[in-house]
């Protein structure tokens, strides 16, 4: 019987599904593979989420990133303790599938996009899309 193969982007999909990115709003992730962007850089990542290149991106590890939504609280229900153990799904698959993870987000705005990226096996860049809402 054959195997089928899925692709990174439908892999890290099926982890996000239903997964929310609390701030003050929730927002959803959504994987994503630049089949011809193969460095990670600002201008890059200003380019792909179409921001003016004057724009300022502040960098982040994925650990400080994903820490609020992957630790455990004791107030935590079910709905909580889900999310928790998706997110470490997440961090987990992209610790295996990527190397030189990091996290962008877009300054200035209340809305703030981001980008959690790094480079596939096949030196492509690939991860989720998200955004925060930061008043």
């Amino acid at each position: 019987m054959n195997e089928i193969v899925k692709s990174f982007t439908d892999e890290l999909d099926a982890l996000c599904e239903g997964l929310l990115l609390m701030s003050e709003t929730d927002a959803p992730l959504k994987a994503f593979e630049w089949k011809k962007s193969t460095i990670i850089d600002e201008n890059t990542i200003k380019t792909k989420l179409k921001v003016a290149p004057e724009a300022t991106l502040e960098t982040l590890n994925v650990e400080d990133f994903l820490k609020n939504s992957v630790t455990p609280q004791e107030w935590h229900g079910e709905i909580e303790k889900k999310f928790a153990e998706g997110f470490l799904q997440v961090a987990g698959f992209l610790n295996e599938k990527l190397k030189d993870v990091k996290v962008f987000k877009t300054t200035g705005d209340a809305r703030r996009e981001v980008v959690v990226v790094g480079l596939t096996e096949n030196g492509t860049c690939a991860g989720f899309k998200t955004y925060t809402v930061e008043t």
